[in-house]
């Protein structure tokens, strides 16, 4: 099947595009706190046209990589909405200083399936265990370091990290631990840069568009 990747990823694109429509109109009617709905009559709402097309573009390119990096598998579909709801959230984070649960929450359970499913079909009951263990880790280590350092990180930034590793740890552990450790490293060097130039320590930085940004690099050149 590996002569169909280059065509599906054409698809994959095509239907990310399509999809981020939706998304950049939820993302961008985020409130700061309760549950994130897709507003009703979203394709004629106030989101700017401007930024539904940057995310738009932006998406269908990310998840023709993303799906050309993975090729035609049954766990495709995972990585493809990764690569969708990854770019919402990474917008709402931006404005909103918040990564909903319920968005990260649906890459957990359709990754999670997507993942038993060709474990059982394949036997890759192995690629399916370090996902786990990755997400399982990657969770822990982060939850003890927001709950040990208060403000450092929020139980979103966790949760999105936690799925970022499980859906990553699928390709393998050199693939989530680079995603996971870039992400801590680039987002330090940015905590220092920004105190060094406000001399404000209070001032939080978003999370969720560093992490995600390492976690597709990760994907395609680990």
């Amino acid at each position: 099947m590996a002569d169909l990747a280059g065509p599906m990823a054409a698809v994959a694109a095509a239907g990310g595009f399509i999809a981020a429509l939706p998304v950049a109109a939820t993302a961008h009617a985020a409130p700061a706190d309760g549950p994130v709905r897709l507003p009703p009559r979203w394709w004629s709402n106030n989101t700017p046209h401007l930024l539904t097309a940057i995310m738009a573009v932006t998406t269908a390119v990310i998840a023709y990589a993303v799906c050309l990096r993975v090729g035609w598998r049954i766990s495709a579909p995972g990585y493809w909405l990764f690569s969708v709801l990854g770019v919402g959230l990474s917008y709402i984070d931006l404005r909103r200083h918040r990564l909903p649960h319920a968005m990260v929450g649906a890459t957990w359970l359709t990754c999670a399936v997507l993942f038993t499913i060709e474990s059982i079909n394949d036997g890759r009951f192995t690629a399916l265990a370090q996902a786990i263990c990755s997400g399982l880790a990657v969770s822990a280590i982060l939850l003890l370091v927001a709950l040990v350092a208060p403000g450092q990180l929020g139980l979103g930034d966790v949760h999105f990290a936690g799925a970022t590793a499980f859906t990553l740890g699928w390709l393998g552990w050199q693939v989530s631990a680079t995603a996971i450790l870039t992400a801590l490293v680039a987002q330090w060097v940015l905590a220092l840069v920004t105190v060094a130039r406000s001399r404000d320590r209070s001032t939080k930085l978003p999370f969720g568009p560093v992490l995600f940004g390492a976690s597709i690099l990760a994907t395609i050149f680990a």
